[in-house]
C-alpha cells in the first residue's frame, strides 16, 4: 500500500500534467553561485535537462553493450557519496531503488522527479524539480554535481536529491561513508583497519559475500608528500576449502574492481599511479578485460589495500546485488530517551546509571553461527542519534547488553536485577552512529540504548543477525519503542 507521501506526490504530478505545467520547487534555493570553494568555479544558470540536451534521458543505454552504470572520479570531499554510488553501480538495482527505472522526461512528468532514501528507520521520498546547475566552464572544471553521464541524467538528479535531503549542495562537501550508505540502501557500515584485523578474518570476508554485503576497499599511495587514493569494489570472493569454517588464508581469494569509470582513452594505470598496487595488478593473469576486475590471494590483498568498508544490507535489498547464501535478519526500532529516571548519571560511570528506566529490547540468540566452530553467535548492533553531518557536538550515547538468567523474564527489569547483574558487553562513543559486531554464547540477553541525562532526543536501534532469534519491545513504562520492519 502507497504511503500518504506517495499519494500526494503522484497527484500533484497528475495535477501538473493536467495543467501542462512543470513542477517550480520555490523550496530549494537557486544560487547564482555557490559558496564553498569546491563547487565555485563561475556563474550558474538553473537549467532543465531539455533545454540543455535535445533528447534527455534519465537512464540510457547502449544496448549492444553491457548495460552498467558508471560515473566519474570526483574531487575526494564528495567521496563519502560517490564511492557508495559507484558501488551500487554494479548493481543498478540499487540505484533503481533510489531513482526508478521507469522515470524520464516524457510528457506526463511534469517536471518532478521523486528519489528515495533511508532515514531514520524509513524510506521517505524527496519530490524536487529538473532545474540542474549548469554553467560555461570548460568540460575539465565542471564539478560532480553537473556530470550528465553517457547512460543519462540520473546522476545529477539523485546528487540534486541528496542536496535538497541535507539542505543545500554544499552541505554535500565532506561526510561519512556510513551516512550516504545507510541512506541509500538502508544498511549498516564498518569500516575494517586492514593491518589490524581480528582473527580469521578471511572467513569473515566469504560470509559478508555470501550475505551480499557491499564491500569496497581503499588503497592509499603516497609520493612527494602527496596522498593519492584509488577505490575498489570487492565483487567475488572465492575459497577452494569444502568448508568454510576450516578454510585458510591461503584458500580464499578476492575479485576486486575498479569503482569509477575511465574515460575514453584512459586506462587504471592513469588512476593508480605508478605504484604496489599497479605492479600487482599488471602481474596477474586473472584479469577482466571488460571490467578490468583482477583476482588476488587473500594475502595480497590485506597487504596492499589499507581499509575494508563492509556494507551490511537488509534481506530485501540484498537480493538486488545477489542471491545471498547466507540470510541476516534484520530488526529495525525507533525510540526517544524522554522517560528516563530524574537520577544524575554518567555514562562513564555504569554504576551511576539508572538501567531500569531506558528502553530495553529482550532478545534470544539461539543458533550458533555457522562459519565458526566455537558455538558462538554473531550479530551486530548499531545505534544511531538524530545530528547534523557536520555537528560539532555529537552527545555521548551507547548501549549495554546484559544476559538474562530467565528467559521468560518481563520487561521492564528493574532495580533489583541491574544491582545483581553485570553487563557482559557495553559499548560508548560520541557519535551519530555507533555500533559493535559482537559474538555471545546462546542465551536470552537484553539490549539498554543510553544517553546522557540532558539528552532527550530520538534514537534509532538496529539488530543484525545470521542467526534465528526473536526480539521483544518492551511495555511502555520502558519507553516508546515499536519496530518499523522485520526483514
Amino acid at each position: 500500500m502507497a504511503s500518504a507521501s506517495q499519494i500526494d506526490l503522484d497527484k500533484e504530478r497528475e495535477d501538473l500534467v493536467k495543467q501542462n505545467a512543470l513542477l517550480d520547487d520555490i523550496h530549494f534555493d537557486r544560487p547564482t553561485r555557490f559558496t564553498d570553494s569546491l563547487l565555485d568555479c563561475c556563474e550558474i544558470s538553473w537549467l532543465r535537462p531539455n533545454i540543455m540536451t535535445k533528447d534527455p534521458y534519465v537512464y540510457a543505454f547502449d544496448t549492444t553493450k553491457e548495460t552498467r552504470l558508471i560515473i566519474p572520479q570526483a574531487d575526494p570531499a564528495f567521496d563519502w557519496f560517490m564511492i557508495p554510488l559507484a558501488n551500487m553501480c554494479l548493481y543498478p538495482n540499487l540505484v533503481y531503488n533510489i531513482l526508478s527505472a521507469t522515470e524520464d522526461f516524457s510528457k506526463t512528468y511534469g517536471g518532478m522527479f521523486k528519489i528515495r532514501f533511508h532515514d531514520s528507520g524509513k524510506w521517505i521520498e524527496i519530490a524536487i524539480d529538473d532545474r540542474l546547475p549548469h554553467h560555461s566552464c570548460k568540460p575539465p572544471d565542471w564539478p560532480l554535481y553537473l556530470v550528465a553521464s553517457s547512460n543519462g541524467y540520473w546522476l545529477p538528479l539523485i546528487v540534486k536529491a541528496y542536496a535538497k535531503l541535507h539542505g543545500s549542495y554544499e552541505k554535500l562537501v565532506n561526510g561519512t561513508l556510513y551516512d550516504a550508505f545507510g541512506e541509500f540502501t538502508s544498511g549498516v557500515t564498518e569500516t575494517f583497519n586492514l593491518e589490524e584485523l581480528p582473527p580469521r578474518f578471511h572467513i569473515s570476508l566469504k560470509k559478508y559475500y555470501d550475505s551480499a554485503c557491499l564491500m569496497n576497499a581503499k588503497y592509499v599511495y603516497r609520493k612527494d608528500g602527496e596522498e593519492h587514493l584509488s577505490h575498489w569494489a570487492i565483487v567475488e570472493v572465492g575459497d577452494k576449502a569444502h568448508e568454510v569454517a576450516k578454510s585458510k588464508p591461503t584458500d580464499v581469494t578476492v575479485k576486486l574492481q575498479y569503482l569509477f569509470a575511465t574515460p575514453e582513452g584512459k586506462s587504471i594505470s592513469d588512476y593508480v599511479h605508478c605504484s604496489k598496487l599497479l605492479k600487482l595488478l599488471m602481474k596477474l593473469n586473472s584479469r577482466d578485460n571488460d571490467t578490468e576486475a583482477y583476482w588476488m590471494s587473500f594475502n595480497d590483498f590485506i597487504h596492499t589495500f589499507s581499509t575494508l568498508h563492509v556494507c551490511t544490507l537488509d534481506w530485501g535489498i540484498a537480493v538486488f546485488v545477489r542471491q545471498p547464501t547466507v540470510k541476516l535478519n534484520s530488526y529495525k526500532f525507533n525510540g526517544a530517551w524522554f522517560n528516563m529516571s530524574s537520577v544524575s548519571h554518567s555514562l562513564y560511570d555504569p554504576g551511576s546509571i539508572p538501567f531500569w528506566s531506558f528502553p530495553q529490547y529482550k532478545f534470544e540468540l539461539r543458533e550458533p553461527d555457522t562459519y565458526r566452530n566455537d558455538k558462538r553467535c554473531e550479530f551486530l548492533v548499531a545505534l544511531q542519534q538524530p545530528g547534523h553531518l557536520y555537528s560539532p557536538s555529537i552527545a555521548l550515547i551507547g548501549f549495554f547488553i546484559y544476559r538474562l538468567v530467565k528467559e521468560n523474564e518481563t520487561l521492564p527489569v528493574g532495580p533489583k536485577f541491574f544491582k545483581m547483574y553485570r553487563p557482559v558487553t557495553h559499548t560508548i562513543e560520541h557519535g551519530r552512529l555507533i555500533l559493535n559486531r559482537l559474538k555471545l554464547a546462546i542465551g536470552t540477553y537484553l539490549i539498554i540504548p543510553v544517553a546522557e541525562p540532558e539528552n532527550h532526543n530520538d534514537f534509532f536501534l538496529t539488530v543484525i543477525t545470521e542467526a534465528k532469534y526473536e526480539v521483544t519491545t518492551p511495555t511502555p513504562t520502558a519507553g516508546v519503542l515499536y519496530p518499523l520492519e522485520k526483514d
